[in-house]
């Protein structure tokens, strides 16, 4: 066999398993299966950002507690406290995405056309791996609770995502941070 009969071999083979990951694979999982996961005691870094304002959380070692970096448009300077419970809520949210189910082709494209990119919230994950960090694009579903759209590698797909979480992402160090040693 010819070295180019191989080149073409191994290209037809990497775009059927390309074509396959993207469009059966995503019809193939089962609602409750986790379409991201990634163990929340091995992240040291998360990036949310929407249009009005820029989550990071971010911390060393994975045995440190995060840094949380909070930017607003409202506000011009940035506000920096240390993670707490309500913290924790939103990375366990963020590091377990739950199927509800798989968007199909058309409707993705009708939900992109509708809600352009730009309005959707940005989430970057990254581990101490060597893994590429998890980018994904997120917006709740309107007027159904507890359910978001997610966007990454060419798949759209509704999840799990407690409405909990954006509460406590847009309220900031507020409900985000580790209590004061002086409260009780």
């Amino acid at each position: 066999m010819t070295r180019f009969a191989r080149y073409v071999i191994v290209a037809a083979l990497l775009g059927l398993f390309g074509a396959s990951s993207h469009s059966v694979g995503a019809q193939t999982l089962s609602p409750g299966a986790e379409v991201f996961a990634v163990d929340p005691a091995k992240v040291i870094e998360v990036t949310y950002r929407s249009s009005k304002m820029m989550l990071i959380a971010h911390r060393w070692q994975t045995r440190d507690r995060f840094t949380l970096i909070i930017l607003d448009k409202q506000n011009r300077k940035p506000v920096t406290c240390l993670a707490g419970p309500g913290f924790d809520v939103v990375l366990n949210q963020l590091t377990s995405l739950k199927l509800r189910r798989a968007l199909n082709a058309k409707e993705a494209k009708e939900l992109l056309q509708k809600n352009p990119v730009s309005l959707w919230t940005e989430v970057v994950v990254r581990d101490y791996t060597a893994v590429e960090p998890f980018r994904a694009l997120l917006m709740p579903v309107p007027d159904v609770p507890n359910e978001a759209f997610v966007h990454f590698n060419g798949v759209t797909y509704v999840v799990d995502f407690a409405d909990q979480v954006s509460q406590l992402i847009s309220s900031g160090c507020k409900l985000l941070a580790a209590p004061s040693p002086h409260q009780e």
